[in-house]
């Protein structure tokens, strides 16, 4: 008997691959392997994952105490750095590759803005479709946006959304996908190493609008998305998980609060977005001088940004969260 790696599928907050966890416990408990060593996929807060009309958590838990199986046995990694210690084994992970991949890349920010806003979307989720028809229906002239995916029920991510932005939602969703240039996407997913491709079209516009993919509970997995922007020299606001920009912060980011309102960043869910459009519209009714103006103020934050970017790597980074 040996030690069981498997790999844990999550999407949103739902466990994706149930039946393949349901065998490996099943293998547990009869005894056809000796351990279970459980790798969450990327980094959801574990207590705001769901399987079975339950959280994964308590599924675990219930399921040890009923067969009578040694919950040590069952190890749980995974890569949120924000991870409470929920788990009797618990290993705290991060790949920070797609983080820090334009490490390596040559690109030479220079700002010659020609649009207010960036938002780059691969694959849907809720929160990105709300904010992106929220640009698309009110600042689309001002904005660089892509939105590859297209191939998605749309009803089905309209539950998690007001419906006072419904209708909006309705009209952008039957406009995509949008994007810079064609290519053969696998449903709107892009790789992260394709996406820092787009890292050329940010000195054409003054604010990047983030969206991470983990924005639920206590999690902070920064990718791809966020490293655009502070290897690009670009200011940013993000849809995230609550106190996502005090996370960077200790990694020795600086962030925008003496430039404009981040109290954004004590919400989640709802309540950021509500709080990310009032940015939104704040930076939508300023002219190009003015975001001119506003950059040579931030400016020196960017530098220190891409300087403190550069210098990273995984372990530096998981050390502090450890």
């Amino acid at each position: 008997m040996s030690e069981e790696i498997s790999s844990i599928k999550v999407v949103e907050r739902e466990v994706t691959n149930q039946d393949f966890l349901f065998l490996k416990l099943q293998e547990l408990k009869d005894k056809k392997i000796s351990s279970l060593y459980l790798e969450i996929d990327e980094g959801p807060d574990l207590q705001e994952v769901d399987i079975d009309s339950t959280t994964l958590l308590d599924f675990l838990h219930t399921y040890c105490v009923t067969n009578k199986i040694d919950k040590n046995l069952i190890t749980i990694k995974s890569d949120n750095l924000s991870q409470d210690h929920v788990w009797p084994n618990y290993v705290k992970s991060f790949n920070a590759t797609p983080f820090i991949h334009g490490q390596n890349l040559s690109f030479v920010p220079k700002k010659n803005i020609e649009r207010k806003f960036g938002l780059f979307v691969g694959s849907s989720r809720w929160p990105r479709l709300d904010i992106g028809a929220y640009l698309y229906e009110n600042y689309n002239d001002d904005t660089l946006l892509t939105f590859n995916h297209s191939n998605f029920k749309v009803e089905y991510y309209l539950k998690d959304i007001p419906i006072e932005s419904h209708e909006s939602i309705r009209k952008f969703y039957h406009n995509l996908p949008l994007r810079i240039k064609e290519e053969n996407y696998n449903n709107g997913y892009i790789n992260w190493d394709k996406a820092y491709e787009l890292l050329p079209c940010y000195n054409k516009f003054f604010l990047d609008i983030v969206c991470e993919t983990w924005h639920e509970g206590k999690c902070f997995m920064p990718t791809e998305k966020i490293g655009r922007s502070l290897r690009s020299g670009t200011p940013f606001i993000v849809y995230g998980a609550q106190n996502f920009l005090s996370n960077l912060k200790q990694l020795n980011f600086k962030t925008f609060g003496d430039f404009w309102d981040e109290s954004y960043d004590q919400y989640e869910g709802q309540e950021r977005i509500a709080r990310l459009k009032l940015l939104i519209d704040y930076f939508g009714n300023k002219n190009k001088d003015e975001l001119y103006k506003l950059q040579e103020g931030v400016q020196s934050i960017c530098d220190h940004n891409l300087k403190i970017y550069q210098s990273l790597n995984e372990n530096a980074i998981l050390k502090i969260f450890l």
